[in-house]
């Protein structure tokens, strides 16, 4: 899908689609555009999958914009998890904060309201900072249940380095577990294979024997992302099969060298995919769909 570049908020990108499945060939997604400034706000809309792609409804207003000045997530919001129902959706996002010696880091908030309607945020805080565990950013949140157990998966900085260093920063899959009094980290999950430096944005699903992880991978040399697998039996000891689980870029159109930020769901008897292309969702996103 193009990028529905007709307001202002979204003057360019279609970043990080969540897609819910309302009824087997409709989605409502959510993602990320950007203004000509390029701070990301949060838009959605209704989208008829089949025969083709079209959109039944696109938001005349953003569901949400950068917060405050100053505030986590002042300089820009972009989506990263969606759930519930019509009544009250769940939006995770990672906000955006701009910087001296880096050029931005991200901190976890969390928005709700009615689903494809104007959000409210649950605090002008962040629900999930930095620590000591997570020292200088984290950004991708994904909410899953695993084995009962509410989980966490997000994306966190191992380093960022100075501008001009090789590689510029670091990141793995870390995950972290609700407890009464809040998240407790239980620290890396998913870490890069060398030369990978970067992965980022998990999607995380069970199924009766196995629990099967997408994410998007970066290595050292090149600064176009892929589409990483990895299973499980246990959530914890991993195995990556990229070559079965991820998407190889098309070569043309919008993914001439890249597939990144993956969203799956299950709908209608069909495994779907969705994600980025070329420049981070400058061509608005992608759909695959799994055949038997």
């Amino acid at each position: 899908m193009d990028p529905p570049c007709d307001r202002p908020w979204r003057a360019t990108h279609a970043m990080l689609p969540c897609a819910i499945p309302v009824g087997d060939d409709h989605f409502r997604v959510y993602f990320s555009g950007r203004d000509e400034s390029g701070r990301s706000s949060i838009s959605a809309g209704l989208l008829s999958v089949l025969p083709e792609p079209v959109w039944l409804e696109l938001d005349g207003a953003p569901l949400l914009l950068p917060g405050e000045t100053a505030a986590f997530d002042g300089a820009g919001v972009s989506v990263s998890f969606v759930t519930g129902g019509e009544q009250e959706t769940e939006v995770w996002y990672h906000g955006w904060s701009l910087g001296r010696d880096v050029p931005w880091w991200n901190s976890i908030g969390l928005a709700v309201g009615p689903a494809g309607r104007e959000l409210r945020r649950v605090s002008r805080a962040p629900v999930f900072d930095r620590s000591e565990e997570d020292p200088f950013s984290l950004a991708y949140p994904f909410i899953v249940d695993i084995g009962g157990v509410e989980q966490l998966w997000y994306s966190s900085y191992r380093r960022w380095a100075r501008v001009g260093d090789i590689p510029p920063m670091e990141y793995v899959v870390k995950r972290a577990t609700r407890s009464e009094s809040g998240w407790i980290s239980d620290g890396e999950v998913l870490s890069p294979n060398p030369p990978e430096i970067a992965l980022s944005r998990p999607c995380v699903i069970q199924e009766p024997d196995l629990v099967k992880a997408w994410f998007a991978v970066k290595e050292a040399s090149d600064d176009l992302y892929r589409i990483g697998y990895a299973e499980s039996t246990d959530g914890n000891d991993w195995d990556r099969f990229d070559d079965v689980g991820g998407l190889v870029a098309a070569g043309e159109g919008g993914e001439v060298g890249e597939v990144t930020y993956p969203w799956v769901v299950d709908s209608g008897g069909r495994r779907w995919l969705f994600y980025n292309g070329d420049g981070y969702g400058r061509t608005g996103f992608g759909i695959a769909v799994w055949h038997d």
